[in-house]
């Protein structure tokens, strides 16, 4: 039974190919290019682009990491491939536009180079179109593309987001840095009409350098590379090397087995420095899975002493409201009768307090009033009745 394959496109306006002796792209106004006498010709169509070339000893380069390579694309004049210095024919295929195949290459990289060879026809040509690389996996462990945008990138400083999603520095130096656990990475983003010099640094390997055509190509697979030990965390760093500017849209990264929120994510913070940078990575991610739970549990804690107090102090109003001389005579007339010690009150408002909070009817005030003149009256009595006695004495 044959192992899943990880197919990657690769498109022909990718830098990771070389084209030679060189390619030219020139639009005309009344054609869609000119003719490049040494070398391969790039003709627009919409947002798409095509490669071709009508010279003999023209070809092109790519290196891969897979097992198997497929070439698209039409042909009217012979060629041949080496792969890995070995030497291929064309393919003869039922497929549409497939020119070449190899397969069953021992997994690893591999180099590739296509060769135009002679033909006596003026209007014979190759156009190239795009290659598939294919790599296989045991199909428990089955690489799932996971896309970062620019968001989820450090960077140097001097680079510009904009709303479409895409960041862009005009600075010689100024890199964007991801950090990753994955098996395969890809670094896509438009060229600018002006061309682009940059170099990708993956891990701790040598800078590779891609210079790009003045396309003002829409969108472009500016790296590739497949192979990665999933296992072990890796970093990938986008550096602009020319006095042009350098754009992309997202870093793609293929993890075994992932799921969304397995991937790490990053702000698009600037960094003062690589080794900075690639230092803070593992203790910010780590910081979040300890700051997070302790957070959730603050949150909690402050709901529910917010509760507590809200509580506490619908309770405290309703004791205010049963004190005071007219709250009893309420808990009299509702409650069942308690003991002298129990009915006593505890707690005396001011007058002002009574005044705001208790409601009083002119017939309770009427009858409060007699109660006290009564018992100024008994007062008044008893004072004057010792007053005469003591006169008789």
């Amino acid at each position: 039974m044959s192992e899943p394959l990880l197919n990657f496109t690769l498109q022909n306006t990718s830098p990771m190919i070389l084209y030679g002796p060189g390619a030219s792209y020139a639009p005309l106004p009344s054609g869609p290019g000119v003719s490049n006498p040494s070398g391969w010709m790039v003709v627009k169509s919409g947002d798409s682009f095509s490669y071709y070339t009508t010279h003999e000893h023209s070809w092109l380069q790519l290196q891969f990491y897979g097992t198997a390579i497929y070439l698209y694309g039409s042909t009217s004049i012979p060629f041949q491939v080496a792969v890995d210095s070995e030497t291929d024919p064309p393919t003869v295929s039922q497929e549409p536009g497939l020119i070449f195949m190899r397969e069953s290459l021992p997994q690893g990289m591999h180099n590739v180079n296509l060769t135009v060879g002679a033909t006596n026809s003026s209007t014979a040509n190759l156009t190239f179109d795009h290659a598939v690389l294919a790599n296989p996996y045991a199909i428990t462990r089955v690489p799932v593309p996971f896309t970062y945008d620019d968001d989820n990138v450090r960077n140097s400083g001097g680079w510009t987001q904009f709303p479409n999603g895409t960041a862009q520095t005009s600075s010689e130096g100024a890199f964007a840095l991801l950090e990753f656990t994955g098996a395969a990475v890809a670094i896509t983003g438009p060229i600018s009409v002006d061309g682009e010099v940059y170099n990708v640094t993956l891990d701790s390997s040598e800078p590779v350098e891609f210079s790009t055509l003045a396309l003002g190509a829409p969108s472009a697979q500016l790296f590739y590379q497949d192979g990665l030990d999933p296992t072990v965390q890796h970093s990938i760093m986008l550096t602009n090397v020319g006095d042009t500017a350098v754009t992309f849209d997202s870093i793609t990264v293929w993890q075994e087995g992932a799921t969304p929120s397995s991937l790490p994510s990053a702000p698009f913070a600037t960094s003062t420095a690589v080794s900075s940078t690639l230092s803070s990575s593992g203790s910010h991610s780590n910081i979040v899975k300890i700051v997070a739970p302790i957070v959730a549990v603050i949150g909690v804690i402050i709901l529910a002493a917010a509760i507590w107090a809200c509580s506490r102090r619908r309770q405290r109003q309703r004791l205010f409201m049963l004190t005071g001389p007219f709250g009893l005579r309420f808990s009299r007339a509702f409650r069942k009768p308690r003991s002298p010690a129990m009915m006593s009150l505890t707690t005396l408002e001011s007058k002002s307090e009574h005044a705001a909070d208790a409601t009083i009817t002119t017939t309770d005030v009427a009858q409060s009033q007699m109660a006290m003149d009564v018992k100024e009256a008994a007062v008044v009595g008893y004072g004057a009745s010792s007053y005469h006695a003591k006169e008789a004495v």
